[in-house]
């Protein structure tokens, strides 16, 4: 064959590879070739909100699922949140130790407690961090970057992130380069990852607020310290006597220096028969059912106890009952109901809750956050 056809031959080659998507690649011990047994984390639940006033604390549970290699693991907490958070525990060491040379193999499911403390006198505000785990891993035999064996016995570390790799730095990246978004009641910069790629994505993202508490009439609930912010003043609430067994209970609101007007208005039922939240709703909301039927309202629990029937739907058309709150709440002990919803002369458009999903989740921030009294 002519030197020319040969040419010709070995170019139509290339061509073919090409145009079949195939690639050549470098030898197995090229840099880009992740590591063996990378650990990897799954978080339940993903991330954590906790709403508490200055003074009170409270413990959640979160679990992790790890999959991977390793000799250990350590608990690091965002240093934004470090005064307030404490985990438990913070250290562990590998559960499923199946290899002989001591490195910890398959999967485990480790159950954290998350204990929060906001110390009397904190200011009121906003604080976003994370929970992280960093992992300690010893060097496998044939498992170097350039890929030659190694038979030493140095530890790597590698973040709990979304793409996981055993690096030379035993700290988070995220203790470095993301200081956080910290937010007191006023502006604030956002410090959570770009990237989802970040180490932050796949950690257990922590939201702690930080806000001001109001009780009376028989009731507690939290509010957005944002309300402050923005030159709001809640004031007192008044309560006046309905009819027998019933009480309501006003909020006002001013803002800025202006008059005060009502905000909030919740009613108070005492619940003499003990009824269920449905033998009520029926009795005194819905006689027909139709409410629910049509999923105007639905049905939650709460871990306190609490069951409500939340807003979700429309107003069925052919509705004739009376005016329709946002919620009505029945109480652990079955002793109270409360329904609540916003005064028509409110002023939150003022305070930053203009839109109609902005005080809805208003009215959600309160019934998350509602203690009823008995």
């Amino acid at each position: 064959m002519k030197r020319s056809s040969l040419i010709g031959v070995g170019l139509l080659g290339v061509a073919v590879l090409l145009a079949t998507g195939l690639s050549f690649t470098s030898s197995p011990g090229a840099k880009h070739r992740p590591k063996k047994g990378t650990p990897t984390v799954a978080w339940t639940p993903e991330s954590l909100v906790v709403t508490l006033s200055p003074g009170e604390t409270k413990t959640l549970e979160a679990s992790a699922q790890i999959k991977g290699e390793f000799s250990g693991i350590r608990v690091e907490v965002a240093p934004m949140l470090r005064q307030y958070v404490t985990v438990t525990p913070d250290r562990l060491r590998p559960v499923n130790d199946d290899d002989d040379d001591g490195h910890g193999g398959g999967a485990l499911e480790q159950i954290f407690e998350i204990a929060v403390t906001i110390p009397e006198g904190t200011a009121f505000g906003t604080i976003d961090g994370a929970v992280q785990l960093v992992f300690e891993q010893k060097s496998h035999d044939n498992d170097d970057d350039d890929g030659h064996g190694d038979d030493g016995d140095d530890v790597d570390h590698a973040r709990g992130g979304n793409e996981l790799s055993a690096g030379s730095s035993s700290q988070p990246a995220w203790i470095e380069s993301t200081p956080g978004r910290i937010h007191r009641g006023g502006g604030g910069d956002d410090g959570r990852p770009a990237s989802p790629n970040h180490a932050l994505a796949r950690s257990l993202p922590i939201t702690l607020n930080m806000w001001p508490r109001l009780e009376g009439g028989g009731i507690e609930f939290i509010y957005p310290a944002e309300i402050l912010a923005a030159g709001g003043h809640v004031g007192e609430p008044v309560v006046t006597p309905r009819v027998p067994g019933v009480v309501f209970l006003d909020v006002s609101i001013s803002v800025d220096g202006d008059v005060p007007s009502s905000a909030l208005g919740f009613l108070i039922h005492e619940n003499l028969q003990g009824l269920s939240l449905e033998q009520w709703f029926t009795q005194t909301i819905d006689p027909g059912g139709l409410l629910v039927a049509a999923g105007t309202f639905i049905l939650e629990s709460f871990e306190d106890g609490r069951v409500a029937y939340v807003s979700r739907g429309a107003v069925p058309p052919e509705y004739e009952g009376p005016p329709l709150a946002y919620a009505y709440v029945l109480s652990p002990t079955r002793h109270r109901i409360v329904s609540y919803t916003l005064s028509h002369d409110n002023e939150l458009h003022r305070l930053g809750y203009s839109s109609q999903d902005s005080r809805e989740v208003f009215l959600r921030i309160v019934l998350d956050n509602l203690i009823i009294t008995e």
